[in-house]
């Protein structure tokens, strides 16, 4: 990827992702959006202290969104953010502008209110980070363990998670004073001049205004993208409802709430299955909601350390289909393929009968591979190499859910028999309902 298009990339995720969060702050607004933080004294009865936020499931949203832009590791650290403003423009009013905000953000980082804590004076960032890796970010015996240790002191705690929200007030109001101000004096990337050329149908014909999301948003990928020019409108339009049908049939409904922190529009992943619902009340936190009494379906066993295993059963709404997940993981593996080895790569006509699957469903002379073991993680990725046939043959592993597709007909899938066994296949032109090859076993 050339400089510019990775600056017209880097610009896009910054909106695309403050949008998110612009979105959970007024949500926030609409129940309160106050944090409010009331210190007294009393004598004989000492130092006394509440915090109060406006909602709690609303208030995580807006802080694991924020979270992007306030850990310093993260590609969309702020002052990350305002150094690639130096790069939309010479002007000297932006470059004034950048000073202004690096010296709003400075005093946003070191705080309003001196904490020591250890022996050693903790600034706002501080705070926020120490607050994210050990509440948000992290497993649940290191979140107990840290909330225990802010329990003995509250009136820290309550200091410290008002300087952690305040932090990520003052973060969001530098960030849209900046959006305004690029949006006010017309300051944005240079346009890359590409071809409309569309790899799912590949038509030059329609509008080409929208960026493609190569996994979908609902899986956790923000990052993973095709720039203007590579998807038509109409592939955008029409091939959504395949995604929206692929995210919220299993395993991928259950999983984006285990391994996702939000959804596509920043809002805390959840579900409703018969009989349950599942949802996560915040990044380490999962609620299932029975609606009605049945001990089969969520059962905890006590473990020597302290710790509790469990099970949980639901069911889909409907079977599941062969057709539809592939034609998601063939649209997803051209999306990749075009990133990694270039548009023209996916345009060659060996690929124009997986267009045409990917469009319009019906058989293809392939197979799709599903491994029967999920092992949950919190990313996604896409492999590929040649087949003992010689065609692409393309590994995706969604959120630990992996599946095999040959992209060209009649160069069929072929798996030696140890791997067979931990794998049920469909051949994709077989119009019967089950699996075709290896032994069927339910999805865990």
């Amino acid at each position: 990827m050339d400089k510019e298009a990775e600056l017209e990339a880097r610009f896009y995720l910054f909106r695309l992702h403050l949008r998110k969060a612009a979105n959970a702050a007024n949500r926030l607004m609409k129940k309160g959006g106050k944090f409010s933080l009331k210190v007294s004294y009393k004598q004989g009865q000492g130092v006394t202290s509440s915090f109060e936020m406006p909602d709690a499931k609303g208030s995580t949203e807006f802080a694991v969104l924020m979270s992007r832009f306030l850990l310093p590791r993260s590609p969309l650290y702020l002052e990350n953010i305002l150094d690639m403003l130096s790069e939309l423009s010479t002007s000297d009013e932006l470059r004034a502008f950048t000073v202004k905000a690096k010296a709003s953000f400075a005093r946003a980082k070191e705080g309003r209110v001196t904490i020591e804590r250890k022996g050693r004076r903790m600034r706002s960032e501080e705070m926020f980070t120490e607050i994210a890796q050990n509440v948000y970010f992290c497993g649940d015996l290191v979140r107990l363990e840290y909330e225990r240790e802010l329990e003995t002191n509250p009136l820290l705690k309550n200091l410290y998670w008002h300087t952690f929200f305040e932090y990520c007030l003052d973060a969001f109001q530098l960030l849209s004073a900046t959006n305004r101000f690029i949006e006010e004096k017309g300051f944005y990337p240079k346009h890359v001049k590409r071809e409309g050329h569309c790899v799912y149908c590949a038509s030059k014909n329609g509008r080409f205004l929208e960026v493609e999301h190569i996994i979908p948003e609902a899986l956790g990928n923000d990052d993973l993208i095709l720039p203007r020019g590579y998807v038509c409108g109409a592939c955008n339009n029409r091939l959504s409802s395949l995604e929206n049908d692929f995210v919220n049939s299993l395993p991928f409904s259950l999983l984006r709430i285990f391994c996702t922190s939000y959804g596509k529009k920043g809002i805390l992943p959840s579900h409703s299955y018969p009989g349950a619902k599942v949802e996560k009340t915040s990044p380490n936190s999962i609620r299932y909601l029975a609606q009605r009494k049945d001990e089969s379906d969520f059962n905890l066993v006590p473990n020597a350390d302290g710790t509790y295993s469990f099970t949980m059963s639901v069911r889909d709404h409907r079977p599941f289909d062969k057709i539809t997940t592939a034609r998601a993981m063939f649209k997803i593996a051209i999306g990749a393929l075009a990133a990694e080895e270039g548009r023209e790569a996916v345009l060659d006509p060996r690929f124009d009968p997986a267009r045409a699957f990917i469009q319009n469903g019906g058989s293809f002379r392939n197979r799709l591979v599903m491994a029967v073991s999920v092992k949950p993680r919190t990313s996604c990725s896409v492999s590929w190499g040649r087949g003992v046939h010689g065609g692409v043959i393309v590994e995706l592993n969604l959120l630990g859910a992996v599946f095999i597709v040959g992209l060209e007909p009649d160069l069929l899938v072929a798996l030696p028999e140890d791997l067979l066994r931990g794998t049920v296949v469909w051949d994709l032109w077989n119009d019967s309902s089950g699996p075709h090859h290896g032994a069927w076993t339910s999805v865990r």
